[in-house]
């Protein structure tokens, strides 16, 4: 199984709950970016701010799109998931964070 989320850089928090074992896909889109730099992406997870402490493996991390499992043995946990995106501009760079709260169903 697997769920999708589709990020809007609008978007500042996005809440959503998750079954353990299904690959969570997310986009992140922004659209034309105004000044017409070049974005990066980072993608992490934030394991202060949630209840599952341990280790998720991210594939894509550097990338628009990400993928990751939903571990074996995070039921009931919290897993905060962080976009951070920079533009690459000369004159100063740009940093931006976006959050998902993925709430692991019992």
């Amino acid at each position: 199984m697997r769920l999708i989320v589709l990020l809007l850089l609008f978007c500042l928090n996005l809440f959503l709950s998750a079954q353990e074992k299904p690959r969570l896909v997310v986009l992140a889109y922004m659209g034309n970016e105004p000044d017409g730099d070049t974005l990066t992406y980072n993608w992490w997870v934030y394991p202060e701010a949630g209840t599952y402490k341990k280790e998720i493996n991210i594939l894509g991390q550097s990338q628009p799109r990400a993928d990751l499992k939903i571990p074996k043995d995070s039921k009931g946990t919290a897993i905060h998931l962080i976009l951070e995106v920079k533009d690459k501009n000369s004159i100063v760079s740009l940093s931006d964070y976006r959050k998902i709260v993925i709430e692991v169903d019992e």
